[in-house]
Formats: structure tokens, sequence, C-alpha cells
């Protein structure tokens, strides 16, 4: 039995992202937009304080490119 896909704190994610950055607002136009899809781990920890942990593993398939995020987020 997996304690992660048991368990109600735990929670997964998917996401794919798409869009650029500019330097100019006439670059939008001649610009492509890159892509990148990816998936995520969100950690609720109640018992401390209104707290979740957050990894997520995406990948930029404009630029062959792997990256690694983690973070927090706290909730009133």
């Amino acid at each position: 039995r997996d304690i992660l896909l048991d368990h109600q704190d735990v929670r997964y994610a998917g996401f794919v992202d798409l869009g650029n950055t500019y330097e100019e607002v006439s670059d939008v136009i001649h610009g492509g937009l890159k892509t990148g899809v990816g998936v995520g781990l969100r950690w609720k920890i109640l018992s401390f304080v209104k707290l979740s942990l957050r990894i997520d593993l995406g990948y930029a398939i404009s630029d062959k490119d792997y990256r690694i995020t983690a973070g927090t987020h706290y909730s009133y």
C-alpha cells in the first residue's frame, strides 16, 4: 500500500506553461512562445502551522531543459 497515495495531506499537481518575456512590445508579434510541462507534489503540514511545502519538476519543451523548484505557501 502506497502511503503517499492514501494520505489526504499530500497532493499532486500537473501543469502546462505557455509564454515568454519580451524587452520591447514590438517583440511580442515576432517572438515565439515557449512551452513547458511538469508535475508537482504538495504536502500540507496542518499539525504545526497552516503551511504547505511544494516541489515541482518542470521540463521546458522549447529548450529541452529540466528545472526543479521548491517553496512554501502559508494559509491564514
